[in-house]
């Protein structure tokens, strides 16, 4: 969506016509917020910047729909035995190689489940970093950046252009084990692989502040009182 309003404050109506009409299209049905509401008046708007009416709006949102229904590369069903965390095997994002979590089993995992078509998650991606940036030099912490997209082929070319500095993994079904319904959303783990921190959604700078002090905590409880609580 912030491509698209960026297309639109530069007056490229026909780009912005086709972000909006796409992440319309690969919008979550289910997904517990107004992002569709809001999506489908920005596309209106663009669309009567444009044309001088919405006639003909119809009709290119269900092409839009048709082209990304037959180029899509769906997400493969993985991990569909997985209780756990640590029994997820994830693939890193976009080369698609094997990230099996049991190997970070002891660690406290910070995961941030994100989509390309979300605008709030390209504007979390910095204070994520930042955050990300404090744990850099403590082997005791992974931060993780989960891809959610129907469409795995968006993935690339939205890395290519934001360049993330953390470890980039397809979700390839760990998204499902914690019901995750609205992006961004960022999990804490501690060193068993319980939820110890989650967030839903982004709100200002101060989720900073309250991820760094969230891994803070999980760090500063012991191993052995992680696994006795599992």
């Amino acid at each position: 969506m912030r491509v698209g309003e960026l297309d639109e404050l530069d007056k490229n109506y026909s780009s912005a016509i086709k972000q909006y009409s796409r992440a319309v299209a690969l919008t979550d049905l289910s997904a517990k917020n107004d992002t569709r509401r809001e999506l489908r008046q920005k596309l209106g708007n663009v669309w009567r910047l444009a044309h001088g009416s919405e006639a003909g709006l119809g009709d290119f949102l269900l092409a839009t729909f048709d082209e990304l229904s037959a180029n899509a590369a769906p997400r493969p069903k993985r991990n569909a035995a997985a209780k756990e965390p640590f029994e997820f095997m994830l693939r890193t994002a976009p080369a698609g190689v094997d990230y099996p979590l049991s190997a970070q089993k002891g660690k406290i995992v910070v995961v941030n489940f994100w989509a390309t078509w979300c605008g709030p998650c390209r504007a979390l991606e910095p204070f994520y970093e930042k955050a990300a940036a404090e744990f850099a030099g403590d082997t005791n912490v992974l931060f993780l950046a989960a891809d959610c997209d129907d469409d795995e082929s968006l993935v690339a070319p939205y890395l290519e252009e934001i360049k993330p500095r953390t470890t980039v993994v397809f979700a390839d079904g760990l998204d499902n084990l914690f019901r995750v319904e609205a992006f961004p959303t960022v999990i804490v783990l501690d060193r068993a692989g319980r939820v110890s921190y989650r967030t839903d959604g982004f709100g200002d700078s101060a989720f900073i502040t309250e991820l760094s002090a969230a891994v803070h905590r999980a760090l500063a409880e012991s191993p052995s009182a992680a696994t006795k609580m599992n």
